[in-house]
Parts: C-alpha cells; sequence; structure tokens
C-alpha cells in the first residue's frame, strides 16, 4: 500500500502499539486486535525479533496495516522496510528516517512535542505527525497547534484511553494510537481480553 493509501486509511484509526518483549505473546495480543477489528498494528523494536514479526503478521493478515513502531536509527528503519512495514512511527524526528520512507513511498509519523518540530517534519515530507507524549501534552496542544497549522494531521500517542478518546478526536485529532491500555494485565491465558478492549475502544469511534 502506497504513503497516501495508509494516510486514507488512518482516518478516525486507533492504532494499536504492542510493547511485549515476548515474541509470542505480542503475536497473540495482535492477533486478537485484529480479529477484533483495528486495522493498524504498530510493533515496536522492544519485541524480540520485532522485524520477523512483522513479516510473519503481514503474510497472514493482508487486510490489516502492520507497521514499526521505536524505529530511531536509519539501519532501524531499513530492517523493517525489508521486512515489509506498511508504516514507521518513532517517539522523535530523524530526517534520515523520514527521508528513506520518503524514498520508500511508506508513511513515516515521527513524534513531535513542539510547533517546530511540527512544521520542521512537514517540510520533511510528513504530513501526518506523532503528539508525544500525549498524556504531558494534553488535547489542547491538537486544538492550538492545528489553528496556525491545519494542513498537518495529528495523532495522539501516549495516555489515549477509554475515558478520553472522544475529547483527541474533538481537539482535531486524525486517528489515535493506543498502548497498554490494550493488553495490560494480559496473558496467554486471558488473551480474549485483548479483543474486549479492542472492540470498546472501535465502538467509540460511532
Amino acid at each position: 500500500m502506497s504513503k497516501q493509501d495508509s494516510l486514507k486509511a488512518l482516518e478516525k484509526a486507533v492504532v494499536a502499539v504492542i510493547r511485549i518483549k515476548d515474541t509470542e505473546l505480542a503475536k497473540l495480543v495482535s492477533t486478537e486486535a485484529i480479529n477484533a477489528g483495528i486495522k493498524f498494528i504498530e510493533l515496536t523494536l522492544s519485541i524480540d525479533n520485532a522485524a520477523g514479526l512483522i513479516a510473519e503478521l503481514k503474510k497472514e493478515f493482508p487486510q490489516a496495516q502492520i507497521g514499526a513502531g521505536t524505529v530511531l536509527s536509519i539501519e532501524d528503519c531499513k530492517s523493517v522496510l525489508d521486512a515489509g512495514a506498511d508504516f514507521v512511527v518513532a517517539p522523535c524526528v530523524n530526517p534520515e528516517v523520514i527521508k528513506m520512507c520518503n524514498e520508500k513511498d511508506v508513511l513515516c509519523l515521527p513524534g513531535t512535542a513542539t510547533p517546530t518540530e511540527v512544521y520542521n517534519c512537514y517540510t520533511l515530507g510528513c504530513e501526518i505527525v506523532k503528539i508525544f507524549p500525549g498524556e504531558t501534552l494534553g488535547t489542547a496542544f491538537i486544538k492550538n497547534v492545528k489553528a496556525p497549522m491545519p494542513f498537518v494531521k495529528y495523532m495522539p500517542s501516549g495516555g489515549v484511553d477509554l475515558d478520553n478518546i472522544k475529547k483527541w478526536f474533538d481537539a482535531g485529532a486524525y486517528a489515535v494510537s493506543v498502548g497498554s491500555a490494550l493488553y495490560s494485565g494480559v496473558t496467554k491465558d486471558n488473551i480474549q481480553e485483548v479483543g474486549k478492549r479492542a472492540k470498546e475502544y472501535l465502538a467509540t469511534l460511532h
């Protein structure tokens, strides 16, 4: 899928951020989330063999967008793009990573926390940026920054939960990123809890 196609599909979407070291559990959580209707899965590089899991899930779930998170270096970026990552997310701004994603026509969402970072990423070719840490910046950050820069799309990450997800979209978020709230306390024995929580998040979008 092209960068523009991924961007279109991301509108009003919930991105499930899987930050679990254990590859097997990370796969089970991802599978439950996808089967519940989540279309975007972000596998962070803290997962053992994250690139391998990206390739595996892409084969098993061609209908889903499988991306990589915590991509900090050009080496990491090359690794996940070679594995077929549909999108790349970072907690910070690395112009080299953005450039490589643009060259490969892959959506890149760098982490931004200031208006200057937002604008710099836009000039580097990012139509959408990650607002991080969302819990610290708050919903007002998007509302205020979007006023002078409505041409940029925003995805908060960190601190998004069922209690505030609607507030984020009301403030102007294009999509939201949800992490441990989806799987905290989940083991292989109660994995179905992930699907239940995922459906609750998706229900808030309607």
